[in-house]
């Protein structure tokens, strides 16, 4: 535990930014929930197509499987053996309970537990959990550019030029996936330019980092687990309008845009997206739907409490029990 504090860089800084997540959660959550009843919550709760969130956590906990299945696609040229896919699972599930407490802390958890399991330096495991994220970045990067062709006609037809820069922004995006093999070659000149030994240690982490995307066999795969994942991301916004019976109010274009407003809100540091996720959903819906305000925070706490909660916290505890499981079966 003293080591993982060590990782976490738990000092008056940190704890300063955890407290201010915090007090920026509770306004969020107060804002929202000033608006509905708690006992309209659990009555959408009562009256949910269990079904439909059964296959929200399913779905959700299918994602996090595929994105353990594109890191150990990330690690594999820069180990000389087969990384375990369970234990990518275990610290990838492990950094979002972490998340739930402490934002932005999960990565260095991960890092952390993956290196004791696998028998790893850290210094390996960092820049590629930095790729993995960089990645997540691009596909939220070229979903925003995406989502404004899918913006409600009302808006689409007072801001005509919103096309235009999606169709740049989408090139753009797309250009950026291209270019991503080619960006160590570029990291290599840039240090070699700069003599500053810090930056020139973070380009050469960055560097080992990319290494997997160099190679024509795993890049299309990484590329490929990536839109599958996001879209998995998306089923469950679908799952979970269907389950509370608000599919028939919205279409194609209102889903779309809630799910960008959505992924965006992940970005806020709050623990967990307690709050943030709960006021940007629920607020984005009313608005651009027909949807009441008390349905729209209905379905954002539902989304958040199936898809972030129980995902995160059933896999935790499972891959938890199998460690010490086997933990126990050295011993004996």
């Amino acid at each position: 535990m003293e080591k993982l504090i060590k990782i976490l860089n738990l000092n008056k800084k940190s704890l300063i930014n955890i407290l201010a997540g915090l007090f920026l959660a509770g306004i969020c959550l107060y804002f929202v929930f000033s608006k509905i009843q708690l006992g309209q919550i659990i009555k959408a709760f009562d009256s949910a197509n269990l079904l439909y969130l059964v296959l929200a956590i399913v779905v959700s906990i299918l994602s996090h499987v595929i994105r353990a299945l594109r890191f150990v696609l990330l690690l594999k040229p820069l180990c000389n053996r087969s990384i375990s896919l369970f234990n990518c699972f275990a610290t990838i599930m492990f950094g979002y309970t972490i998340n739930l407490a402490i934002p932005r802390a999960g990565e260095l958890a991960r890092t952390y537990y993956l290196a004791n399991l696998e028998d790893l330096p850290i210094s390996l495991i960092l820049p590629t959990v930095i790729i993995d994220r960089l990645l997540d970045i691009m596909m939220l990067a070229l979903l925003a550019c995406l989502s404004l062709y899918f913006l409600p006609a009302h808006i689409a037809q007072n801001l005509p030029w919103l096309k235009n820069t999606a169709l740049m922004l989408s090139c753009m995006a797309g250009a950026g996936f291209i270019l991503l093999p080619v960006l160590p070659k570029v990291l290599e000149k840039i240090s070699k330019t700069i003599k500053i030994s810090q930056i020139e240690h973070i380009l050469k982490q960055i560097e080992q980092g990319v290494q997997c995307l160099n190679s024509p066999k795993y890049y299309p795969q990484i590329l490929s687990y990536s839109f599958f994942m996001w879209f998995m991301y998306f089923l469950n916004y679908l799952c979970v309008f269907k389950s509370l019976h608000l599919f028939n109010l919205i279409s194609l274009n209102i889903m779309f845009t809630t799910f960008l407003v959505g992924s965006l809100s992940v970005l806020i540091p709050t623990p967990g997206c307690v709050g943030s996720f709960h006021l940007m959903v629920s607020e984005t819906l009313n608005h651009i739907s027909t949807i009441s305000i008390d349905n729209a925070v209905i379905f954002a706490t539902v989304l958040h409490f199936t898809c972030f909660i129980i995902s995160t916290i059933l896999p935790a505890g499972f891959c938890m029990l199998i460690l010490a499981y086997k933990k126990f079966k050295r011993k004996i």
